[in-house]
């Protein structure tokens, strides 16, 4: 079991995603946060685009699977969930719709509006 921060108790979820989105700021395996629009009533983030999802992927190749594009979207994609765990990132909703894709099928991961971010102790074991 993990403990959590207690930032991640005070925060709102949006502050919590905009605070975990901005210590990935340049990895190419996470979704980039652009800018922040604060509005009356809500609070908009703009991201990097991206033209494909994993669940598209998936759903588009034909049968049977080059093994070759299987193995570089799934080696993006353990690094991802290595580079946010060494941060001390729970995702905690990892699901093809959450996997963004390139042309060149680049992998970032996207939608962190459930993760938690673990406290000091817990990260360093």
């Amino acid at each position: 079991m993990y403990k959590s921060s207690e930032r991640n108790k005070q925060q709102c979820p949006v502050e919590r995603e905009i605070a975990i989105l901005r210590k990935f700021i340049g990895s190419p395996l996470v979704v980039q946060l652009l800018e922040v629009e604060e509005r009356q009533f809500r609070t908009n983030l703009v991201m990097t685009y991206s033209e494909y999802d994993l669940g598209q992927l998936v759903t588009s190749l034909e049968y049977p699977v080059d093994r070759s594009i299987v193995k570089r979207v799934f080696q993006q994609l353990v690094e991802a969930v290595a580079l946010i765990h060494r941060q001390g990132v729970i995702h905690r909703d990892i699901k093809p719709s959450n996997v963004l894709l390139s042309e060149s099928l680049g992998v970032r991961l996207c939608d962190f509006g459930s993760a938690v971010e673990l406290n000091e102790k817990a990260v360093k074991g």
